[in-house]
């Protein structure tokens, strides 16, 4: 009985040595919300500022309840304290951090208000100093409504749709709407076909639509669709509806909910109605088996009964369509037809040609592959990049990445390429190849870390293969999360990654999600973590099952840089009474710097002209003729750009800028076409002319993989440097003075 006694008097003993006196202290908090006000359909910056109004006693745990329904958030966190939300979002709590008597900590919110108008209520706030065991209630104005009128998000109503006026030619579409808004009929010969070639419209706002549809077909069934958009951009379009023209200018009226016919003349005789929906026979002449190093004339023959409105043909296997111009006798049933197909490029075409008849029917011919084959394949350059995040060469050529992390490499090739294969070492990836832009992209991934060698091979459709190196890259291992005492991995350990907004200072969790990486990031059994970085300021918080949080120290990057630093986590304390055994808690979260470590690139530089006489060339630019043995005689800039990689739009900025050195480059774009490049300048308001490469010619013999990529030549035309990546004006002028 006196053990037990004994006993029980360590353990009361024990837990007023573990809690400190201001947990047990009479404790008091204040809380300050703005706004008080908002409107539906919005999204909303809130300041939720909590203060401790206590004599003595810290604070250590507050919870924000919102005070109804409708509300969404998406917040910032606080340095030093944890954020968590409820399932349904209603709670959000602050933990882990401390907040003195007579000090205040502010939490920015970013708040969605649904189309909940009339609502409101007050936020429940409490703070606690044992970690929310003992909450007690904040005082201060915490009262939220949701005032003023939603937007308008519903859709006329259409009612009363019908044909009146139908004659030979033409037909009058009317309805009506219970709101004012716009008028528009799409029409079409086929029926079921959800893409309409042929349209009137009206922008008048009314209630009372009349749209009249002109050039009709006789004795033709047209199908088509009534829509209303109202001032709010709502639109409605009622389901396909038909009528069918007359034979001759009889005029009918048709009410298509019904679909009776009431006769408006006195016309007797009811025409026979016979529905052309036959299109024209449409073949091309050409012979496509052989291989052309140009544009060839197209030859073909179209026919109809009742004659040929248009003649298209599509060099994307009907996906786009351009006009046969030049055809002086349309209208005629049989029609002799020749085109230049609009095409500049090496590459395998799905030629299709495409004749209209008067009444609207259309058919296409046989689809022929067109190639053309002036060039060899060539890949031009590339670029490896998470997300927006461009990884660049360092000085030496070689790209520095993470294993693990998938990345996108995106390259440029000419000489009509029907395939592009890259390799990584020895691992196949094959390239797809975009038709908006003509690149060629892929997702490749490092496995682990080492020195790799990125090298492509393309064929194109005469079967002429080539291969290129391109970057190196050097792999890094990826950071790792371990016990302290053990150094064994730690596994469910949440990594959680805030970073410093540059426009307001405030620490917010970092969005991983463009980038393609993860935050949070739980750890597997290895204790691994990923993290590729842009520049800026972060900091980590490591939660762990059984382990104190810990806080890393800010820490700053200059440029983007794989984070593989070693973090070590500490055990929770344990105490025992009698048969039990309690981890006791920690007061204090542990600080922990981050030491990345990145390899050394020594010795892996990759092959370069620097020390050799610049090749010679001579090329148009967008506004004459330019040779580089103009630039003989002084000091000389030869910048590779294109209008495709986001770092050759930096770098384009900088060079417009130096004035005084203009004289002095020459801006080179690779693997584009003048127009296309012409238009680039104009749109950018470039006054520098752009050298125009468009075959490439200069990428081999400067070796070019990364874009920019700049050559500085001294006046004998020699290289005396090779850089990588965007300069600035200062490192340009600087590297000049040097030569």
């Amino acid at each position: 009985m006196l053990a037990r006694l004994i006993k029980n008097l360590i353990g009361i003993f024990l837990v007023l040595l573990i809690f400190p006196k201001d947990v047990l202290a009479t404790l008091s908090c204040g809380i300050s919300i703005s706004p008080s006000e908002v409107l539906p359909n919005s999204s909303n910056a809130f300041q939720l500022t909590f203060s401790n109004t206590s004599d003595s006693g810290n604070l250590n745990w507050f919870k924000a309840t919102k005070p109804f329904v409708g509300l969404t958030t998406d917040g910032s966190a606080l340095y030093g304290w944890t954020k968590d939300y409820t399932v349904d979002g209603s709670d959000i709590t602050l933990s882990n951090g401390t907040l003195e008597p007579g000090g205040s900590i502010t939490l920015n919110l970013t708040i969605g208000v649904g189309d909940i108008v009339g609502s409101s209520g007050n936020w429940g706030i409490q703070g606690s100093g044992d970690g929310g065991a003992s909450p007690i209630g904040c005082s201060g104005s915490t009262g939220l409504s949701v005032t003023g009128s939603a937007p308008d998000t519903t859709a006329p109503t259409i009612s009363g749709l019908a044909v009146s006026s139908i004659n030979n030619s033409s037909a009058v579409v009317s309805w009506t709407t219970n709101e004012p808004a716009t008028s528009l009929v799409k029409y079409d010969v086929n029926a079921d076909q959800g893409l309409y070639p042929f349209s009137e419209s009206s922008s008048d706002l009314k209630t009372s639509h009349s749209v009249t549809l002109s050039n009709l077909g006789a004795v033709t069934s047209y199908y088509y669709q009534a829509c209303s958009t109202d001032t709010d951009s709502n639109q409605t379009c009622v389901a396909e509806n038909s009528f069918t023209t007359t034979a001759s200018a009889a005029t009918t009226t048709s009410a298509a909910a019904t679909t009776t016919t009431t006769t408006t003349t006195t016309v007797t005789v009811t025409p026979v109605v016979v529905v052309d929906r036959t299109g024209p026979a449409v073949t091309m002449t050409t012979d496509f088996d052989q291989v052309f190093e140009q544009s060839p004339i197209v030859g073909g023959r179209t026919s109809d009964a009742s004659g040929i409105r248009s003649v298209e043909y599509s060099i994307d296997g009907g996906e786009n369509w351009m006009p046969v111009i030049g055809i002086y006798n349309l209208g005629a049933k049989t029609i002799e037809f020749e085109f230049v197909p609009d095409l500049f490029e090496d590459g395998n075409y799905e030629l299709v040609a495409r004749a209209t008849d008067l009444v609207g029917n259309k058919r296409s011919s046989k689809s022929e592959t067109l190639i053309i084959d002036r060039l060899p394949p060539l890949v031009g350059g590339n670029l490896l990049s998470l997300g927006p995040l461009v990884l660049s060469p360092n000085k030496n050529g070689v790209i520095l990445t993470m294993a693990g992390l998938d990345q996108r490499l995106t390259l440029s090739a000419v000489g009509g390429p029907t395939s592009v294969d890259l390799f990584v070492n020895k691992k196949k990836y094959s390239l797809p190849k975009s038709l908006e832009t003509g690149l060629w992209s892929g997702i490749i991934n490092f496995p682990k870390k080492g020195f790799y060698k990125i090298s492509t091979k393309s064929v194109d459709g005469a079967e002429n293969e080539t291969s290129r190196k391109l970057n190196s890259v050097l792999v890094v291992e990826p950071g790792k999360i371990v016990d302290k005492l053990t150094g064994e991995a730690i596994e469910k350990a949440k990594i959680s990654l805030y970073y410093q907004d540059k426009m307001s200072d405030l620490w917010v969790v970092w969005d991983g999600s463009p980038f393609g990486q993860k935050n949070p990031q739980t750890t597997e059994a290895d204790g691994i973590y990923r993290y590729f970085l842009p520049s800026g300021s972060y900091y980590f918080l490591i939660e762990a099952p059984g382990f104190v949080n810990l806080y890393s120290n800010i820490f700053s990057l200059e440029q983007p840089s794989p984070v593989n630093a070693v973090l070590w986590m500490k055990k929770l304390r344990t105490i025992k009474i009698g048969p039990f055994t309690f981890k006791l808690p920690a007061w204090v979260s542990r600080r922990q710097g981050v030491n990345i470590k990145l390899p050394s690139v020594d010795g892996k530089r990759v092959e370069s002209l620097k020390g050799s006489l610049a090749p010679l060339f001579s090329l148009p630019t967008t506004d004459r003729d330019f040779s580089l043995s103009s630039l003989r005689g002084k000091s000389a800039l030869i910048s590779f750009i294109s209008s495709w990689s986001p770092p050759s739009l930096e770098q384009i900025l900088v060079l417009n800028d130096l004035q005084e050195l203009k004289d002095q480059m020459a801006v080179v774009t690779l693997q584009e076409s003048m127009a296309k490049i012409m238009i680039f300048q104009r749109r950018g308001n470039y006054e520098l002319p752009i050298v125009v490469d468009t075959d490439g010619t200069l990428v081999e013999k400067y070796l070019i993989n990364t874009l920019p990529t700049h050559y500085f030549l001294d006046r004998k035309g020699m290289v005396k440097e090779v850089v990588t990546g965007v300069l600035s004006g200062e490192e340009i002028r600087e590297i000049f003075n040097k030569y």
